[in-house]
């Protein structure tokens, strides 16, 4: 209790008291709103964090609240990705982002924690403080602890910055209640813990424990994942990035702020604590307005900060994708351009993973960045840089599409190194009179048509023309496979024939699809679109699956020496093919699975591709060249790979007869291929003398129509069952 001797010291604390509350009124500022961006995706990030930390995140009645909680809603709320939130102890959250149990935390940004995490942009600041018994509160600073008993959660920031001389006097605790309650249980004396959700639990849950000194350790609050996620890092700044823009944060900011604003000692606390010499008061009163001032820059600098990150690339300093769109429709809407622009330009540096690969990550960091600054050409007028080395900028009319591309392609001038980017460029001719509803979507929409011909096409650059748009239907057919897959897939095998052994022994996997609307449709016309939508090892591994399914159940009946299933360079090049390879062709006996394979596909990484068949070809399992004849390669270089068979293309097959240059190109590989150790297939036999001039000419094997169609497995069973 305050003594009477001390009540004019009193009257003295408070006038200074509500004299700092008005300078403190004038210091707080309120963040800006700002507009809205737009950003959609079914992205899904799971969040973690601690059971006991309000106001910032806290479980209740199998519910949980906070503005942590809230703000990774405001995400899902706007749509840049679906959030899953579980609370857990403290170290358990850390454990679960590193074991990939969970996606991302929010925590204090470190240096040491910067070792196995990496961090979002910072969207908020905490401080500590020290925080004892109410009849026992007698330290008032952290440099005044002597050889109290110290608890800490485990895991938390204050472990990580706790002097070395103090560590000794730790008392583990498992989350920041426990760490508050083991000093109110007299287990410890003091606990190191951020004031804002300290002060929540001490009046939540009642604890005789009280608030010893002012804040400390002001730090930036950010969300961490794993180290290397990424892809989840990139994801989460952009989204916080726009809600900012957007209002989004200013809105969950705002309904929090009355628990999330730092409250000054009660008056019975800093009368306790502070009746002292009245120049002991002062001093303290200053640092405090001090703090207050210097969090009130921070705050001020850290607002200026979100609005550029916002709006900017942190890698080339460009703007981003949603600036660029906002801007350039403003410049557009108000003929802010004075007619000079003339080109939308798209470009892309094509050898950026090449860079990375032969030379490292910085180098090609290094690239892009060089490149940007290569745009500040007077003649480019808006900049945006899109992300992996794609970029978008509007030009004056004072150049050419083909001056554009001389300009950014020419060498960059490196720090170790001069590097040619290899650059692939789409390109559209603005029209001012055009009106769109959105004009720079539309520009950017086409310029990435344009670049999407070009790279398919491998060419340099060109204007965007109506003939590069995607064809509906196809876009419609892919939709209907990403919706049923395989479900309505067929595989069908045509028999082959043996000239040596005289009898049909092997046979090619073929697959079909039973469209429900536009029946069957031959691979053709939906493999390609399944390729470049990246879904194609899926399908491979189900034709895999279901061709050893029959070799194994054929084999049992009939004298099936050989399946053969078509693969592509990029199923080679898929990691954990082999694997799934050799693990599927277990308990294949006396049947040996062929891979076919077309000689484009080996040149395209022949490397990898090398690698990948050696090691197959190890195991038993042979590569067939197939269609051989229609790419640029010859037998010598083929002859470098583990291959075991040519498949002579149908277009020679079909001339052999005829055609005298179709036979003596037959005749001259069946020959030299023997030569090299290597057999011989001929596809698109349809009638007898083709057969009898092959057989002539030496082939090893035959398949076409003459002998059998492709047909359903059941239908081949009573082909052989026939035939034998």
């Amino acid at each position: 209790m305050v003594t009477t001797t001390k009540t004019s010291i009193q009257l003295l604390v408070v006038t200074f008291i509500l004299a700092t509350l008005s300078i403190i009124a004038f210091v707080v500022v309120t963040p800006a709103q700002t507009e809205p961006g737009e950003l959609g995706s079914t992205y899904s990030v799971r969040f973690t964090g601690s059971t006991f930390y309000p106001p910032f995140q806290w479980s209740q009645n199998n519910e949980i609240h906070g503005f942590l909680v809230d703000l990774e809603r405001q995400f899902e709320l706007e749509g840049h990705f679906a959030v899953e939130q579980n609370l857990a102890v403290w170290s358990d959250a850390l454990a679960a982002v590193l074991t990939e149990q969970a996606d991302a935390v929010a925590l204090i940004a470190t240096e040491k924690r910067a070792e196995r995490f990496d961090f979002s942009t910072p969207f908020y600041f905490v401080a500590h403080a020290l925080f004892m018994r109410d009849d026992a509160a007698s330290v008032g600073a952290l440099a005044a602890v002597t050889d109290e008993r110290i608890a800490v959660v485990k895991g938390a920031y204050a472990e990580l910055e706790l002097p070395p001389a103090l560590r000794a006097q730790i008392v583990w605790a498992t989350d920041e209640l426990d760490c508050l309650v083991l000093v109110a249980q007299r287990q410890a004396e003091l606990c190191i813990e951020v004031v804002q959700s300290s002060r929540h639990l001490i009046q939540q849950y009642n604890l005789d424990v009280v608030q010893t000194s002012p804040p400390f350790w002001a730090v930036p609050y950010a969300f961490g994942v794993r180290k290397g996620n990424t892809e989840t890092l990139a994801k989460i700044n952009d989204a916080l990035s726009s809600i900012i823009v957007s209002g989004g944060y200013q809105q969950v900011y705002d309904r929090w702020l009355p628990t999330l604003e730092w409250k000054n000692l009660s008056w019975y606390e800093q009368l306790q604590h502070y009746t002292g010499l009245l120049l002991v008061f002062i001093t303290l009163l200053i640092g405090i307005i001090a703090v207050l001032v210097l969090f009130r820059i921070k705050t001020v600098n850290f607002a200026t900060q979100l609005k550029y990150t916002a709006t900017h690339d942190s890698l080339t300093q460009l703007l981003n994708r949603d600036a660029f769109v906002n801007y350039l429709n403003q410049q557009l809407d108000n003929n802010s351009t004075d007619g000079a622009l003339r080109w939308f330009v798209v470009a892309r540096i094509v050898n950026l993973e090449a860079v990375t690969t032969a030379f490292s990550h910085q180098t090609s960091i290094e690239l892009v960045q060089q490149f940007a600054r290569r745009l500040e050409h007077p003649s480019f007028h808006s900049k945006a840089h899109l992300g992996a080395g794609l970029f978008a900028f509007t030009c004056h009319s004072d150049l050419t599409a083909e001056q554009i591309y001389e300009f950014i392609s020419t060498p960059l001038e490196m720090s170790n190194v001069d590097i040619d980017p290899v650059i692939a460029m789409g390109v559209v001719e603005i029209d001012l009179n055009e009106r769109l509803d959105n004009p720079t979507e539309e520009l950017l929409r086409r310029a990435l048509t344009a670049l999407s011909y070009v790279q398919s096409h491998h060419m340099q650059w060109l204007k965007y023309h109506e003939s590069f748009e995607p064809d509906p239907v196809d876009l419609m057919l892919l939709k209907d496979f990403t919706t049923a897959r395989m479900q309505d897939f067929e595989l069908l095998l045509q028999p082959q024939y043996s000239v040596v052994e005289d009898k049909i022994n092997s046979a090619e996997a073929l697959l079909r699809w039973h469209h429900p609307t536009r029946g069957m449709l031959l691979p053709a016309t939906f493999i390609p679109l399944i390729e470049q939508a990246g879904m194609m090892p899926e399908v491979t591994r189900w034709v895999i699956s279901k061709a050893c399914e029959y070799a194994k159940r054929l084999a049992e009946d009939y004298e099936i020496s050989r399946i053969s299933v078509n693969v592509t360079a990029d199923d080679l090049m898929e990691p954990g093919f082999v694997d799934f390879v050799l693990a599927t062709v277990v308990g294949l006996k006396n049947v040996r699975l062929c891979f076919e394979i077309t000689e484009t596909g080996l040149i395209t990484d022949s490397g990898v591709a090398q690698d990948v068949l050696q090691t197959l070809a190890k195991r038993g399992i042979c590569c067939s060249v197939d269609d051989f004849g229609t790419g640029y390669s010859s037998l010598s270089y083929l002859s470098l790979f583990p291959i075991a068979e040519v498949k002579l293309d149908r277009l020679f097959v079909g001339a052999l007869t005829t055609d005298e240059r179709s036979r003596i190109i037959i005749s001259s590989t069946i020959e030299l291929a023997h030569n090299l150790g290597m057999q011989v297939t001929a596809e698109g036999v349809e009638d007898e003398a083709t057969l009898h001039e092959l057989k002539a000419l030496g082939c090893d094997r035959i398949q076409g129509y003459f002998f059998a169609k492709p047909s359903s497995y059941t239908d081949v069973v009573q082909y052989f069952s026939c035939r034998n």
